[in-house]
């Protein structure tokens, strides 16, 4: 068989295959009505059209609430039971897993370890794209098999068009594992592939540029990610009235913010309150448990 011959039989195949569906049935792929005549348009009528369109972006994420309190309850029964929650995305969905892992730490002293962000292509994927990374099937597999997955674990999937290879691959390999699986998508429309125990499928629709998914996508992506493990941290009693009670107080800005926390919560003045940081290392929660037991 000829190089070009082989090359059609691949995307034959590959078009055939149930991960790789047509891109026009995918919601964010397709034309917004208001999308034929951007390049027509003033500064001040363009400002005023994707303004407008975020508005949609609420609406979407209120239609799924009974899903994303199932997704909190997965994602806090795993932190209770040591479990972990890993994120996986390709692109722009992946950048919004690691980013909301890696602020998980320095905002609720959480171990790092214990929420995971995982994108297609590895960290460099983070700063430069790797488009073709999100179409291998058993690309998270090996991250997956070195983490050592377990049944406690929570895998948090997350794909606007609800059909990114590496995303279901991961979800169905986790599912093998016993692990809880989370499924994030702005295409309710979508061919149900594969099974989870939590399916959020965000109806923002189409975006002002066809397919660009860091829009109304990734916004309401991003409110998501935020709130489930914003809540879960709240549930674990890692904020009191409303402030960061575990928080890392590595520079002068959270130094400030960990004195004003204890001066709020342990009823302490500014000088008593810095002086209490100092003695526990800048630990909030460990000043709470010593003011506590006095």
């Amino acid at each position: 068989m000829s190089t070009a011959s082989r090359s059609s039989s691949r995307s034959q195949k590959k078009s055939n295959s149930p991960y790789f569906p047509e891109s026009r049935s995918i919601a964010t792929e397709s034309l917004h009505a208001q999308s034929e005549k951007l390049s027509s348009r003033s500064t001040s009528q363009l400002v005023k059209i994707f303004i407008d369109e975020e508005r949609k972006v609420e609406e979407a994420i209120r239609t799924q609430s009974k899903q994303l309190v199932q997704a909190v309850d997965l994602i806090h029964h795993a932190f209770r039971e040591k479990g972990r929650l890993i994120y996986l995305g390709a692109g722009t969905s992946g950048r919004l897993g690691v980013l909301d892992a890696s602020e998980i730490p320095p905002t609720f002293g959480f171990p790092p370890n214990r929420v995971i962000g995982l994108i297609a292509g590895g960290k460099k994927a983070v700063f430069k794209s790797q488009e073709g990374a999100e179409d291998q099937l058993t690309g998270a597999e090996s991250e997956l098999k070195r983490l050592k997955l377990r049944k406690n674990d929570v895998v948090c999937g997350i794909a606007a068009s609800g059909r990114t290879p590496y995303v279901l691959g991961a979800l169905f390999f986790a599912r093998a594992q016993k692990a809880k699986t989370i499924l994030i998508t702005c295409n309710p429309l979508r061919k149900k592939r594969i099974s989870v125990d939590v399916a959020i499928d965000l109806p923002t629709g189409p975006e002002i540029i066809a397919g660009s998914t860091r829009l109304k996508a990734g916004t309401a992506t991003k409110v998501v990610l935020n709130l489930l493990t914003s809540i879960s941290m709240i549930q674990l009693g890692r904020v009191q009235g409303g402030r960061m009670t575990h928080l890392h107080a590595s520079n002068q800005k959270l130094q400030d913010r960990a004195i004003r926390n204890v001066m709020t919560l342990g009823g302490r003045t500014r000088r008593e309150s810095e002086q209490l940081l100092i003695q526990h290392q800048w630990k909030v929660d460990q000043v709470m448990a010593f003011l506590q037991l006095r």
